[in-house]
């Protein structure tokens, strides 16, 4: 098994018909959707890009962040989200 190896969160991200639209911080997913639009909301998975570009769950997102220090690793949430960095 291959080992990757994360980057910090750098922007938000949405995995949309299989492309990812991103933004750098302080974006948040809303910014995404209105640059973004698509028809009858249908937006995707929501989730971060890192400093290497890789597109990060919520969840894996959040395990980064905690690792890396941009979050305080006593946050209970399991998923990451903006407001949570930026």
């Amino acid at each position: 098994m291959k080992k990757v190896s994360y980057g910090r969160i750098a922007g938000v991200a949405m995995y949309i018909d299989g492309k990812i639209e991103s933004l750098p911080a302080p974006n948040r997913h809303h910014d995404i959707i209105a640059k973004f639009p698509r028809p009858n909301h249908t937006h995707g998975q929501q989730g971060f890009l890192d400093g290497y570009g890789n597109f990060l769950s919520r969840e894996d997102a959040m395990k980064t962040a905690k690792i890396l220090g941009q979050v305080d690793e006593s946050l209970t949430s399991t998923s990451l989200h903006s407001e949570d960095l930026w």
